[in-house]
């Protein structure tokens, strides 16, 4: 769960990768999702956190699992690049993963 200490702690400074358990609200169209109502209520304070967290650092790239389907989103921004959200798929399948070169911050 993330809290507004989090926050804090990340700062405001650009960021080129952010990682985290649950994805930013907005960042992934509900309807793309099979979220059971309850767990949605209940990420939803982290899911906003995270979201001020990517408003504020505007990384290029978000990865995060949790709901474990492979998704691929932008969050777009009004003076800067979008950023690329990464939702990664469950332990043990191919969708788990990714390669990140960390010189272009292509993803593969």
């Amino acid at each position: 769960m993330v809290a507004r200490e989090d926050l804090q702690h990340l700062g405001t400074e650009p960021l080129d990768v952010l990682i985290s358990h649950d994805c930013p609200t907005g960042a992934v169209p509900d309807s793309t999702m099979r979220i059971p109502v309850g767990d949605k209520a209940q990420s939803k304070v982290s899911r906003d956190l995270l979201r001020q967290a990517v408003n504020t650092t505007r990384p290029a790239l978000q990865f995060c699992g949790h709901w474990h389907q492979r998704r691929t989103f932008q969050i777009h921004h009004p003076d800067s690049p979008p950023t690329v959200v990464h939702v990664l798929d469950m332990d043990g399948t191919s969708s788990n993963w990714v390669v990140l070169d960390l010189e272009s911050l292509e993803v593969r």
